[in-house]
């Protein structure tokens, strides 16, 4: 498109600009409502076994201990991991809500998080609004998964999972290999697929310093080991639930 003068350039760009905010505004708001309004639940097993887990933990037992699963006929499986699960039942405990409430709240932050971050990884590098505002769209919509809102991990585990990224890239953070092991180790625990965010954080590490790449793995694998064996001492059916079980196609959800 050719512009005659710089000020049809301007009107241009603030539409643009104007037409990208207003994009984004509007699907920010249709996360929330569908959060606040409570969608359709479950919308598929996954779902439904992770807000069991949640109030499996509100009732103070865990399904990785044989004496909270000895009367379970027949028990239930889970194919995700714990911390989604135990955040929702930590939000459900302090402020009074369903288990169902506690992971739309986790989903909607998620995904309005991922959005910011979408923004600001973007803005350092533009020189307009536009590209850093379809940026956050573009990040938001990678959140799809039968809707927006779910109760399943997925949500909090992209959030995660792009924080970890924008750690290994930001120039202020002070403590990266810290950041990036502790989001590593987070998204492992929350969806064990997402842990492959390891590779692309080391590679870009060993490009950056061979050093911080070393660092990266020693640190992450000293985490990865202790938390495991917390996990072991305190649930030591933990990793033949979620993982054996799921894998030999013995759980159901």
């Amino acid at each position: 498109m050719h512009f005659k003068n710089i000020t049809e350039q301007k009107i241009a760009y603030k539409l643009l600009t104007l037409a990208a905010f207003v994009t984004v505004v509007l699907f920010v708001v249709r996360v929330i409502y569908a959060g606040a309004i409570a969608l359709p639940y479950p919308q598929e097993i996954q779902e439904a076994s992770s807000v069991a887990l949640t109030n499996m933990f509100l009732e103070g037992k865990s399904p990785y201990l044989a004496a909270s699963i000895q009367y379970e006929v027949p028990g239930i499986n889970y194919d995700y991991p714990f911390f989604a699960s135990l955040l929702a039942a930590a939000i459900a405990a302090l402020f009074k809500c369903s288990a169902v409430v506690a992971h739309f709240v986790i989903s909607v932050i998620s995904i309005l998080g991922s959005g910011i971050i979408g923004f600001f990884a973007v803005k350092k590098y533009s020189k307009t609004t536009i590209a850093p505002l379809f940026a956050s769209f573009l990040f938001m919509l990678c959140h799809w998964r039968y809707g927006y809102v779910s109760a399943a991990p997925d949500d909090l585990g992209l959030l995660l999972l792009m924080l970890t990224l924008y750690g290994a890239a930001s120039e202020r953070i002070k403590y990266k290999c810290v950041w990036c092991s502790v989001g590593i180790t987070l998204c492992f625990y929350t969806k064990q697929y997402f842990v492959f965010v390891a590779i692309p954080v080391f590679v870009y590490m060993l490009l950056y310093s061979r050093k911080e790449a070393l660092k990266l793995f020693l640190i992450t694998l000293g985490m990865n080991i202790a938390v495991a064996a917390v996990i072991t001492i305190e649930w030591p059916l933990y990793w033949m639930r979620a993982f054996a079980f799921t894998y030999i196609g013995a759980g159901i959800g």
